[in-house]
């Protein structure tokens, strides 16, 4: 015996055309609540090796930038009125804004002057 669900409950309506190469909007916002995790946790792993140079330091800032656009892509694609995991896309929303913010904030600190990396030199 199955059970069947209210029109709406599987993520998709019957007013709009099944299309199954799309991703359902909670499983959307699922992957942009995990990659803002992973951005910020990143983002604080460039901050701690941002003194070096090499293949580690570049490979943590191309994880961060590439989770931080995920995050931003799937965050706005699954963030809409009544939809399922709003809450995980708005999390991932902030998880945005804080790597914007932390790239301004080093901008600008840099523009006057103090150099974010340290006075470590790299290596």
């Amino acid at each position: 015996m199955s059970a069947s669900l209210p029109p709406g409950a599987g993520g998709w309506r019957p007013d709009e055309p099944a299309d199954p190469d799309r991703i359902a909007s909670a499983d959307e916002a699922r992957i942009a609540g995990t990659l803002g995790l992973v951005s910020v946790l990143a983002l604080g792993a460039s901050f701690l090796w941002a003194h070096h140079w090499g293949p580690l330091p570049y490979t943590i800032v191309g994880v961060w930038v590439l989770s931080t656009l995920g995050a931003l892509v799937f965050g706005v694609r699954a963030l809409g009125p009544r939809r399922p995991g709003r809450a995980l896309a708005v999390i991932a929303l902030c998880c945005v804004l804080l790597s914007g913010l932390a790239v301004l904030s080093t901008g600008v600190a840099y523009a006057a002057g103090y150099d974010p990396t340290g006075s470590c030199g790299g290596g």
